[in-house]
């Protein structure tokens, strides 16, 4: 156990399509922690979560989401609103790489080599469609004709308007 920490909130799920994969890293944290000894509540972002926050008061959080809000610098700028120290990167990291077109600018501007962006008009194959601003695997399609394109554009954009 780390010295004067004793409460942990893990902070899971959500309205994103990912939550259901947060669910499950979450129950395995939350165990982790309490078999190391550590006082743990979960906390669902699903909704009042911030009052549930403030109500633990916690020593620590560990962010378990995967998505929105938790990857896109939302639940990092509540929680340095209060003063808890968490997991992760920081609220301008998130935000950031949440947006994959801006990701891939600052990359640039730093000289990391990054894939190349296509408009539709000139798309070559083999492509990956991709949401703009998602995570993990959601959304993510691997076209090999213009036919599969319209497919997977249509379907990237149930969760994201840019692809």
């Amino acid at each position: 156990m780390i010295q004067g920490l004793q409460t942990v909130a893990v902070l899971y799920g959500g309205a994103s399509p990912e939550a259901k994969v947060s669910d499950a890293s979450a129950k395995a944290i939350a165990t982790g922690l309490e078999t190391l000894g550590y006082a743990v509540k979960k906390i669902n972002l699903s909704s009042n979560w911030i009052m549930g926050l403030m109500d633990m008061n916690p020593d620590y959080c560990f962010i378990a989401g995967h998505g929105a809000p938790s990857e896109d610098g939302t639940v990092q700028a509540v929680l340095e609103s209060l003063n808890i120290p968490y997991n992760g990167s920081s609220v301008l990291a998130s935000a950031l790489c949440m947006d994959k077109s801006m990701a891939k600018a600052h990359c640039r501007l730093a000289g990391v080599g990054v894939p190349t962006q296509m408009s539709t008009d000139n798309v070559s194959y083999p492509c990956v469609v991709k949401p703009n601003n998602g995570g993990s695997s959601v959304g993510v399609s691997l076209v090999h004709n213009a036919k599969e394109l319209s497919s997977a554009l249509n379907k990237t954009r149930v969760y994201a308007g840019d692809v």
